[in-house]
């Protein structure tokens, strides 16, 4: 019996001992459930913050490549020819890519805009492995004038409602991007003699796996806008090619080449009586000079000029005549302005013989509207028949404000002068003589116009009314 106790007793406290035992067991099962429901919060907290930071990582690289890589910028294509010289221009903001083709030989070409003027280009095509440097300028809509070495070709766009290569990307609100086409000034590309554009030779061979091309058709070189010295006599100021003759009166100034093969005209008639029109004019005033057989071929209008306050009729005429049995292709601009019973009237005008004149048309006019008065008081004898008059804001404070104005918009009128005529108003400092240099005449590797009488030298810009 005690021995079946004793055998009971340790049966109890092994039983206890158990209970214990799994007691503990289960605190610890607790405290272990517990820990880990801890270690799974701060995982879970811990995986969130890292998604969230790759999230936005992710973002911040997309909107770094999405600046790095703007989205392309329109293109625009056209060709231009002259018959002879062709180029096709693809133009994708400021780069320029495309081909040149003369006498049935394609080189391709690369050029960018100038960062200060999209309507100047510069680059290079390349002829046989080769590179050979080109300008590009625009002197006025749907055209463009090409220069490799020392050619300059003039050419035109081919189909004038396709695309236009040249026209400049948009602008950013706030910037000028204004430019007369002015300012379309032309650069000297070099004086590669080797290009095959810049001369009539056959272009330079290479080591080519395909036969070689025939000798192409000999190529005149394109015409050449001469430099023009500028000219003061008593009355006006002109320029004129160097050995030309020139002929000034109160009224006017001829300019007239050593051959008389062509001429320019600029004259103006102050209160003549009677009453007339722009081509009346012009068809009464040319048989005074000899002319005779005109036919005026086209006629525009032109904005009317004010003059003494009140408007000028002005058409632009395209005529024929005969003068000592020499016949004449001109270009005549007449303004006329009529009141009580008197007229004023205004011609500039410029002719040559007819196979003569798609080659001085470029710059012959130029020539006529370059003349300037510099003696108002007594040109056309205004000082015989106008009385002096009261002149009441002639007042130092007034007039030195109206001077300030009257500067600024002669530096902005000579500007734009020089924009429409393709001409600079140059000046040799040492001798202070003027020059009028066509824009192609510009040396870039020089950066400047070359004076004509010291090859040396440079010349300087002109001041304004210079």
């Amino acid at each position: 019996m005690s021995a079946f106790l004793s055998m009971t007793t340790r049966v109890v406290t092994g039983h206890s001992s158990i209970a214990r035992l799994f007691s503990q067991r289960c605190v610890m099962e607790r405290d272990r459930n517990a820990s880990r429901k801890h270690d799974d919060g701060f995982d879970t907290s811990q995986w969130g913050q890292t998604i969230l930071w790759l999230c936005i990582l992710l973002l911040t690289a997309a909107v770094v490549a999405s600046a790095a890589n703007p989205p392309a910028a329109a293109a625009h294509a056209a060709t231009y020819t002259d018959g002879k010289l062709s180029v096709t221009l693809t133009r994708v903001g400021n780069n320029i890519s495309g081909t040149v083709t003369l006498n049935g030989q394609t080189f391709p070409l690369k050029a960018t805009a100038d960062k200060n003027d999209p309507m100047k280009m510069f680059g290079s095509f390349t002829a046989n492995g080769k590179t050979y440097q080109i300008a590009m300028g625009v002197p006025a809509k749907g055209q463009l004038n090409f220069k490799t070495g020392t050619t300059l070709y003039h050419l035109s766009m081919a189909n004038p409602g396709a695309d236009n290569p040249l026209v400049a990307p948009a602008t950013p609100q706030g910037t000028d991007a204004s430019n007369p086409l002015g300012e379309s000034a032309m650069s000297n590309a070099g004086n590669d003699a080797n290009s095959p554009l810049a001369s009539a030779t056959t272009p330079p061979s290479g080591v080519s796996s395909t036969p070689p091309a025939p000798p192409p058709v000999p190529v005149a070189p394109a015409y050449v806008r001469p430099t023009l010295r500028v000219q003061q006599g008593q009355y006006f100021r002109w320029s004129q090619p160097e050995g030309w003759r020139s002929n000034e009166t109160t009224n006017g100034v001829d300019v007239i080449s050593p051959d008389g093969r062509a001429g320019a005209t600029s004259c103006l008639l102050v209160n003549t009586p009677g009453t007339t029109n722009p081509q009346g004019f012009v068809q009464g005033f040319l048989p005074r000079c000899g002319a005779k057989n005109i036919q005026i071929t086209a006629v525009r209008d032109l904005p009317d000029q004010m003059y003494a306050g009140a408007p000028m009729k002005t058409q632009q005429m395209e005529l024929t005549y005969d003068v000592n049995g020499t016949a004449y292709h001109g270009l005549m601009t007449c303004a006329v302005v009529t009141g009580f019973n008197n007229y004023t009237a205004f011609l500039q005008g410029a002719a040559s013989v007819p196979e003569d004149w798609d080659k001085v048309k470029t710059w012959l006019p130029a020539i006529a509207e370059n003349v300037s008065i510099t003696n108002p008081q007594q040109v056309a004898m205004q000082d015989k028949i106008i009385l002096p008059k009261n002149r009441p804001l002639d007042d130092t404070s007034v007039m030195s404000a109206y001077q300030t104005r009257a500067a600024s918009q002669d530096r902005m009128s000579q500007k734009w002068e020089e924009t429409a005529l393709g001409y600079e108003r140059m000046k040799d400092p040492g001798t202070g003589q003027m020059y009028d240099m066509p824009f192609e005449a510009f040396d870039a590797a020089r950066g400047g116009y070359v004076n004509p009488q010291r090859p040396t030298d440079l010349l300087q810009h002109a001041q304004a009314g210079e």
